[in-house]
């Protein structure tokens, strides 16, 4: 077996690996642009409704009800997509801690 042959069968498996992490983390870019695209649109559209809401409200009182209400959806909107976005996250690094220490192991 040349040189050449015994280098390419010693890295194959850690560029078995490198392509499995590669695809690991496209998918996760691609679910987190997914992600935060459809919360900026709920965002949108919360904003919309709001500005309508409010430019309709028939006293000041109502219109700071609808803008506590707007905050607040704001809030929890928000705070939704960061907590998708960090579970994805955890579930990125588990994937590829999986992926580099069992090919370690074995």
């Amino acid at each position: 077996m040349s040189v050449l042959e015994q280098v390419k069968t010693a890295i194959a498996p850690l560029a078995s690996k490198q392509k499995e992490s590669v695809e690991l983390q496209l998918n996760y870019l691609r679910s987190g642009a997914s992600r935060n695209s459809e919360t900026l649109s709920t965002l949108g559209t919360d904003t919309k409704n709001y500005l309508q809401s409010v430019f309709k409200a028939d006293s000041f009182s109502s219109a700071y009800q609808l803008q506590r209400a707007y905050e607040e959806n704001v809030r929890a909107t928000i705070g939704t997509a960061f907590r998708a976005n960090m579970d994805a996250n955890k579930a990125l690094f588990e994937d590829m801690r999986s992926l580099f220490t069992a090919k370690a192991a074995a």
